[in-house]
């Protein structure tokens, strides 16, 4: 192989998506074009060209995630084309990876037929491909601050990406929350138009016209505390600043349990606070029932939060505060250290 030695030691020793800083500092700089991939990128679609926006998909050799997100786009090409959007497949190394043929790589319907489940590869002589693909994307992005991402995109304010994985922990993916509308609410919808889509609970007791958003997982411990101090003191908290409105925004992205939780919290207020009351510090689990039937809708509502969320937060852990103010949404991950200081500060 005529790799740098040490590029092939890394390759060999560490998984893909924590190799890309790594990377950079091994391989050369070179010229980036401004709105798309560097043109030794190998990047393979069955997309329309002429779709109004593409999403690059970072696929990684031998991964389950990987091979279930290409199965669901093999399978959804044609609607993905009818809303006009694009999915590219960027494929790199894993240093677990069995071997991979070279026609994987060489079109995109070779890259379909090793995608199967009953793939196995005849010989490893697709890795020096492989290989060159990192090299070539690395840099790339270095450049962009594009690490550890699944999904990643030229938007309006320049290359940007989403590091949440699609595929759920059997890697299949998620049907509730389908990854057509996930990638082009990501990468299309404006902030007022996501922020709309929201399904919320109001808070009682605070209720003003400047709305604070509260992105909450049933199973987050920091949301549990934040969720009684606000019950407990939503009178103080209206009468230092009777602007102020408080919606929460349930979802379930901390276990595979929450998103059943969070469906039933939307149930309304009552909901949530039997979660919170019931909520167990040790396990930090909500009270809520993590299996079971839900209502289809509670399920389709908590699926339009998640995709919200991701989009609006990049997916920045919960609880998560939105606000809107001057023309634009302002985020703030994680709880504020002086929590009564700041709600008291939105106007």
């Amino acid at each position: 192989m005529h790799l740098h030695s040490r590029l092939y030691a890394l390759l060999r020793t560490h998984a893909a998506p924590a190799l890309l800083a790594a990377a950079a500092m091994l391989l050369p700089a070179r010229a980036l074009a401004a709105g798309a991939l560097p043109t030794d990128v190998l990047a393979l679609s069955a997309s329309r060209p002429d779709a109004q926006l593409t999403i690059d998909m970072l696929w990684y050799a031998g991964d389950a995630h990987s091979r279930a997100l290409f199965d669901w786009y093999r399978r959804h090409v044609a609607d993905l084309d009818a809303i006009g959007l694009a999915v590219a497949w960027i494929p790199l190394p894993q240093s677990d990876m069995a071997g991979i043929d070279s026609s994987c790589l060489a079109s995109i319907a070779g890259f379909t037929q090793c995608n199967a489940p009953n793939y196995q590869p005849s010989s490893n002589d697709g890795f020096d491909r492989l290989v060159q693909n990192y090299q070539a994307f690395a840099p790339f992005a270095q450049a962009h601050g594009l690490r550890g991402l699944w999904a990643i995109w030229d938007s309006p304010r320049g290359w940007t990406g989403s590091a949440s994985v699609l595929a759920g922990q059997d890697g299949s993916v998620d049907g509730a929350a389908t990854f057509g509308r996930y990638l082009r609410k990501l990468g299309l919808a404006d902030e007022t138009a996501l922020i709309a889509s929201m399904h919320t609970v109001r808070q009682p007791g605070v209720d003003g016209p400047q709305l604070l958003y509260i992105f909450w997982d049933p199973d987050c411990a920091y949301c549990h505390r934040d969720f009684l101090r606000i019950s407990d003191e939503a009178a103080a908290i209206h009468a230092r600043n009777p602007n102020l409105g408080i919606r929460w925004v349930p979802v379930g992205v901390l276990r595979p349990g929450s998103r059943v939780k969070a469906a039933r919290a939307l149930a309304g207020y009552a909901a949530m606070q039997r979660d919170e009351q019931q909520y167990n510090d040790d396990r930090e689990s909500g009270g809520l029932a993590a299996s079971g039937a839900v209502a289809p809708a509670l399920a389709a509502d908590e699926s339009e939060n998640r995709l919200a969320y991701a989009a609006l937060t990049g997916g920045g852990g919960t609880p998560s505060f939105l606000w809107t103010g001057g023309g634009h949404a302002s985020v703030l991950p994680g709880s504020p250290p002086g929590l009564m200081a700041f709600l008291a500060g939105l106007h």
